[in-house]
């Protein structure tokens, strides 16, 4: 029921103000500007100058001059206050009455009564799935030959297929049909509009094949990314073409680490708008805390994880993250409790796996729990079964790589990191601990140094450690104290114990004594008692 504007301006501008305080909009000051400045223009009746121009001059402190064909800001933000606004009446504004939206197309809001006894309402429609979808179009075939089709086709279909192995997704292989049926809200027949929308061509060009790949935010219409690629055609070829592009944008788009989806979901809001928001927002918090780890960050979603799992005490994923955390702070000597430390975190591992076994996420981690527990066999059997269900995932893969590793299946492990470097060029600094290891292993202590140059986690032991142990294998004497003195900055408590913090990744004597090696090398005093691996 849409309501006179002259006479409900105290209910406008209360509701406003409720929206600017709540707690969906605390940390977007710049989406509060731009809903104060759109709503009291609106109210003085100057809805009519509510143009990208003057938005981006009076909201966003652009300056005379602004070119919104050069600078999409007011676009990209409209998109992101739409979202919010829609996340605000979803949760804390759930039994608000009078609804501010900003319809799409327009910068004018509007206002409306809600009924919330009426199920046509929006805001009481069927709700949202539990996660994020993402619609794959057929490719089109740009060749102008009508016979090429089926090589389009494939591209389509190889990327559905590989994108339904990413199970925090929701992958719908979509049509013109599926399009229409969203943009009609009396059809029996509705689709949930996808918040992401991937599509892609193909032309041909001498004897390349060249592939145009784009994602789209369906919110806003704004590209999130978009790649070319251009292979060698040849016909008996194609299907390892699809392949290859299919597993490189699967990678790019969903995987759980750096996947543009996941950062671009995580990046708006540090909570999200499905129906499963606790769960969904605690992974999503997790796999931010990887990107960006610190002792804010672990307080902050160690926290949020046990609140999760005490709400949703089936949630086999957060066990997983949460045994992860936990076994990481035991490894890095962080808390003083250890042992307690190993046998909660190998508890969580093994609840990840019981509640959620298929899970690719629950195996990978409860193969760390065991190898930080010198379970090595377990570990590695966990590690193989969980490949088996995603090779795929840029992030798991390398992951799995890295546990294989340490565990003593060195060869397998590095080719599964050497996959992960391909598929995620963002892959996680740490991956190089392992790969430093592989290469002292093999005695070649210049590729050792190569890798653990790489490594850069200044804040965590093993970054000074590894290179200056490098260094000292090479004989770069200066260079290996400079980083043995940081490593007693890190962790002045390594030469108390170092078996106990060198036990937790390195699982062998041979790759143990050539690491000690380098260390007294370097110049450090090392007890001949305490020279012995960790056994837990």
């Amino acid at each position: 029921m849409e309501i006179e504007l002259s006479d409900s301006l105290n209910k406008v501008s209360s509701q406003l103000d409720k929206i600017l305080k709540s707690e969906t909009f605390r940390e977007s000051e710049k989406l509060k500007d731009f809903l104060r400045f759109v709503v009291e223009q609106t109210i003085d009746g100057k809805a009519d100058q509510l143009k990208q121009y003057t938005i981006a001059i009076s909201a966003f402190n652009r300056e005379e001059g602004f070119e919104p064909q050069n600078d999409p800001i007011v676009r990209i933000q409209a998109g992101r206050l739409r979202q919010r606004l829609d996340k605000y009446y979803r949760g804390e504004g759930k039994n608000d009455t009078l609804l501010i939206e900003i319809p799409k197309g327009s910068y004018i809001p509007g206002f409306s009564s809600i009924d919330r006894m009426s199920s046509e309402h929006k805001y009481n429609a069927k709700p949202l799935s539990s996660v994020p979808m993402i619609w794959v179009f057929p490719f089109k075939n740009l060749s102008g030959i009508e016979v090429n089709q089926y090589i389009a086709d494939g591209f389509s279909e190889e990327l559905i297929m590989t994108l339904s192995l990413f199970r925090h997704l929701k992958i719908i292989r979509a049509t013109k049909k599926s399009a229409k049926y969203s943009e009609s809200q009396n059809n029996a027949e509705t689709i949930p509009v996808a918040r992401f929308i991937l599509d892609g061509s193909i032309r041909f060009k001498n004897s390349d094949i060249m592939i145009i790949v784009t994602l789209t935010d369906s919110e806003n219409n704004e590209v999130v990314w978009g790649r070319k690629f251009c292979e060698p055609y040849e016909l008996e070829n194609v299907i390892d073409i699809q392949e290859t592009v299919a597993q490189n944008v699967a990678a790019t788009i969903a995987d759980v680490y750096g996947g543009v989806v996941v950062r671009k979901l995580y990046s708006e809001t540090p909570k999200t708008i499905y129906k499963d928001i606790e769960r969904y927002d605690a992974i999503l918090n997790f796999y931010n805390y990887l990107r960006n780890p610190s002792a804010i960050e672990y307080e902050k979603v160690v926290n949020l994880l046990k609140d999760t799992i005490k709400k949703h005490p089936d949630f086999g994923a957060g066990y997983a993250a949460l045994s992860d955390i936990i076994m990481n702070n035991y490894a890095l000597g962080y808390h003083p409790d250890a042992q307690g430390l190993l046998k909660t975190g190998l508890d969580y591992a093994k609840k990840g796996v019981l509640y959620d076994p298929e899970n690719q996420m629950t195996r990978t981690y409860l193969g760390y729990a065991y190898l930080i527990a010198n379970q090595l066999e377990d570990s590695i059997q966990q590690t193989n079964y969980a490949k088996s269900l995603n090779s795929n995932s840029a992030y798991y893969i390398g992951a799995l790589g890295w546990v294989n590793a340490l565990a003593g299946g060195w060869e397998a492990g590095m080719a599964d990191i050497e996959l992960s470097y391909q598929l995620n060029p963002d892959y996680p600094k740490w991956y190089h601990l392992a790969t430093t290891l592989f290469y002292l292993k093999e005695y070649d202590f210049d590729k050792a140094l190569e890798e653990a140059l790489k490594l850069d986690l200044p804040q965590i032991l093993w970054d000074p450690l590894l290179k200056a142990m490098s260094y000292a294998h090479l004989d770069k004497t200066k260079e290996a104290k400079i980083e043995l003195e940081r490593l007693f900055h890190v962790c002045p408590d390594f030469a108390n114990k170092p078996s106990f913090y060198l036990g937790m990744f390195i699982k062998f004597e041979d790759v143990f004594e050539r690491v000690v090696e380098g260390l007294e090398k370097a110049g450090m005093s090392l007890q001949e008692t305490d020279l012995m691996l960790n056994k837990v």
